[in-house]
């Protein structure tokens, strides 16, 4: 019997990228990425990008958690981007320009993925390689057809010959089937960074694994990082000038809305430092009615506190899954705050992105012709599933 060609699974996630092999015994062996005292193969899915001062014209770049490690160290010296995923089915995002130099959302997704390979040990790739894809993209207008297309320009310069898409509930579905000792109908979902994504799958027993059938899917582009975005835009965003006004021609009008918007938005925090932007805002504290929250944001963004808040946010989440109540420590500007958070007004805050997954199940049930009661089994994956909404 001739021995299967090797294949690498890639699972390139909103918030974390992780890569597995299989190993001798048929089991997935995930890619170890030693990175001080962790080693559970997680790559944090954020680039850095930085300039050395003796060669000014090089642009270095690092990924995953030593990306982190430029960016603490050198906060204001360099880029720090993250969910750059959410930029892939985006036909509005062209390019960001880094230190002069047009950056295109495959640039990024090579640069990422060049440094997680250095860190996963440097080999080749193997000829086959199966990568996840959301059942839908995220992002307004998101194309899918698009997303694909940068995927494999991204993947281009590795030389891989086969290249195969899978839906990500259903490469979580495998894993589960696992553990079926008979025939099951499971329902799947995926709840990641920036997409909820659901599968309705029949399984049957096999010779050696379980055979599958998919009946349906379906998904929609909201999950964690618009959860984060409610706590930023209800508890963080008044703290930096949301709801103000500012006076124009006589008049006052209220601060623009689109700042508080990309604020919110960790794929558009990373874009916002920019010397027309940190002018505008400028503008706009001059002529406020309190001008110390504009100046608070100024220096929040001049001094690329973008990163710790997401970290605080994201934190506070999870604790808000375990407890009723917590705190969300936060530095903005010169300030360090401390904000109270319950559990009842964050599920308040989220209730349209809760209604909007809800409708994805519905869908993927109606697409599969499945009632509810003919489900056998529930798998839940991915971070956001733990937030008991």
């Amino acid at each position: 019997m001739a021995t299967a060609a090797p294949v690498l699974g890639l699972d390139f996630g909103t918030t974390n990228t992780v890569a597995a092999v299989q190993g001798p015994n048929g089991q997935a062996m995930v890619l170890p990425v030693p990175h001080a005292d962790v080693d559970d193969g997680v790559f944090r899915t954020v680039l850095a990008f930085w300039h050395e001062d003796a060669t000014p014209r090089q642009i270095e770049v690092e990924a995953g958690p030593f990306a982190v490690d430029v960016f603490l160290d050198r906060r204001q010296d360099c880029r720090f981007l993250q969910s750059i995923k959410t930029f892939a089915a985006s036909p509005l995002f062209q390019d960001t320009r880094i230190e002069g130099r047009p950056f295109r959302f495959e640039d990024l997704m090579h640069a990422f993925l060049r440094r997680y390979r250095h860190h996963t040990g440097g080999a080749a790739w193997p000829e086959r390689l199966v990568v996840g894809r959301p059942v839908v993209f995220a992002g307004i207008d998101a194309d899918d057809s698009l997303a694909e297309t940068r995927y494999r320009a991204a993947l281009a310069p590795f030389g891989i010959p086969d290249i195969q898409f899978v839906y990500e509930p259903v490469a979580a579905a495998y894993h589960f089937a696992r553990r079926l000792n008979g025939p099951a109908t499971v329902l799947v979902g995926d709840f990641g960074g920036g997409t909820s994504d659901f599968s309705a799958i029949r399984f049957e027993p096999g010779a050696d694994r379980p055979v599958a059938q998919a009946l349906g899917h379906a998904g929609v582009g909201v999950a964690g990082d618009a959860f984060d975005q409610r706590i930023v835009q209800h508890a963080i965003a008044p703290l930096l000038g949301k709801g103000g006004r500012y006076q124009s021609f006589g008049k006052w009008l209220d601060m623009p809305a689109q700042y508080y918007a990309d604020l919110a938005r960790w794929n558009h925090l990373a874009l916002m430092r920019s010397q027309r932007t940190l002018r505008e805002l400028d503008e706009l504290a001059r002529t406020a009615e309190d001008p110390q929250p504009i100046r608070r944001l100024i220096t929040f963004l001049a001094q690329e506190q973008g990163y710790l808040l997401y970290r605080a946010v994201a934190g506070a989440k999870r604790a808000l899954s375990d407890v009723e109540s917590t705190d969300l420590a936060v530095q903005l500007g010169e300030d360090r705050l401390t904000l109270p958070l319950a559990r009842a007004a964050f599920e308040d805050w989220i209730a349209p992105e809760l209604a909007r997954i809800g409708a994805a199940v519905d869908l993927c049930l109606a697409r599969s012709g499945l009632a509810p009661d003919q489900v056998d089994r529930v798998f839940l994956t991915g971070g956001s599933s733990y937030v008991p909404a």
